[in-house]
């Protein structure tokens, strides 16, 4: 009879673009992934320009370590949604001529943000540390920047 092995975990997206910050974040205490996970959404709502009153409110709560509302949390996906659709929309207008891809780059760079915060909700704080980690990267392009704003958290 033959034993299956087990199959290791897939490495996380942030693994594989950075592994040795991944690798940091993965070995954080809970409350310095929580912290992270803050704080690289953070970065990329700042970074991007993103401005909404909802990804302020869950920022604020997510940077105190406090509770985010259900409510809130419902607001933070539905804007991801929207914002993923104006990316989406904004790109078929570039492919049509009609549309800088400049403007699309921003568009798509704030839903990016936008699901760094939605990440950064999730309630396991590893998870929730190296995909808010990762949607901060896509979203400002910038791995020197992100590894500065966590050195303090994580090293």
């Amino acid at each position: 009879m033959f034993r299956r092995r087990a199959t290791p975990p897939a490495p996380s997206r942030l693994a594989r673009a950075a592994p040795a910050l991944a690798e940091r974040l993965r070995t954080a205490p809970p409350d310095r992934q929580r912290a992270a996970a803050a704080s690289a959404a953070t970065l990329a709502v700042r970074t991007t320009g993103l401005a909404d009153a909802v990804i302020d409110r869950a920022l604020r709560s997510l940077t105190a370590n406090a509770p985010v509302p259900p409510d809130v949390r419902a607001a933070v996906a539905v804007r991801l949604i929207a914002l993923d659709q104006q990316a989406w929309q904004l790109q078929d207008l570039v492919e049509e001529g009609r549309e800088s891809p400049a403007n699309q780059a921003v568009a798509f760079a704030r839903a990016r943000a936008c699901n760094a915060v939605e990440r950064a909700l999730v309630d396991d704080p590893a998870t929730a540390a190296a995909e808010a980690t990762y949607e901060a990267f896509i979203a400002t392009d910038d791995l020197p920047a992100l590894e500065r704003a966590l050195a303090d958290i994580v090293g």
